[in-house]
């Protein structure tokens, strides 16, 4: 099973896209005069922003890894990557699922049509994704008469588990499980490489962040920013 991606250097620390270079990268270039070390690391911190920060506005942060990572290898893998999310940028229609709810009701996405929604991609076993849930039962409360909803995509495996914890936590919004997990065509369409992963989609069921801010985060000015909210 895959776990919770663990950044090299977090982003979390107040690091902004908008700058030419975020200030880990500065770190990792300023520190490191080993060329094989360096590269390791840029590789390691371009590939948890890709992953957990998702293409959109990262350009200046990929100019910089291109520019001053001498490893084709990584260079070729980032490249990958990057490309394998294009189908993800915003705008771009959000893939299509279809999954049971805790109560054995079928979900589909297009049930959504005319609301917006925010997905939380977790599991049972992901520490990072448990500390997000008070952060994301008190987002709901104030969200509540929004037009907008709340899903849970849980990758478990084990079903029973899954239903135990959404239970235990007191979990609101929509309960879904991708049976298979992280082989499960949603983690696949969605690119899941990391959780826990939030995804913004807007009324007309088009991306509008395919790595979303966690409630944690600052969404909540996000939440309220968008037209007809």
């Amino acid at each position: 099973m895959k776990k919770c991606l663990s950044p090299l250097i977090a982003d979390s620390a107040g690091f902004s896209y908008d700058d030419e270079f975020t200030a880990a990268q500065k770190i990792i270039i300023e520190t490191f005069q080993n060329e094989k070390i360096k590269n390791k690391y840029l590789y390691d911190n371009m590939l948890h922003q890709i992953n957990m920060r998702g293409i959109d506005n990262i350009e200046k942060i990929l100019n910089t890894f291109n520019n001053h990572c001498s490893n084709n290898e990584y260079l070729n893998k980032i490249a990958e990557t990057y490309n394998s999310m294009q189908h993800l940028a915003a705008g771009n229609p959000a893939p299509a699922f279809e999954y049971n709810d805790i109560k054995g009701n079928l979900i589909s996405l297009t049930d959504f049509k005319g609301k917006y929604v925010y997905f939380d991609v977790w599991s049972t076993s992901c520490g990072g994704c448990i500390q997000q849930i008070p952060h994301l039962i008190k987002l709901e409360e104030e969200f509540k008469d929004k037009n907008i909803i709340f899903l849970g995509v849980s990758l478990d495996n084990n079903n029973e588990k899954w239903g135990n914890m959404v239970i235990d936590k007191e979990l609101k919004g929509i309960q879904i499980r991708a049976a298979e997990g992280w082989k499960s065509q949603f983690a696949k369409d969605y690119e899941i490489r990391g959780i826990p992963a939030f995804i913004l989609i807007d009324r007309e069921q088009n991306i509008i962040d395919a790595r979303a801010l966690l409630p944690s985060e600052n969404v909540r000015e996000v939440l309220y920013k968008l037209e007809g909210i």
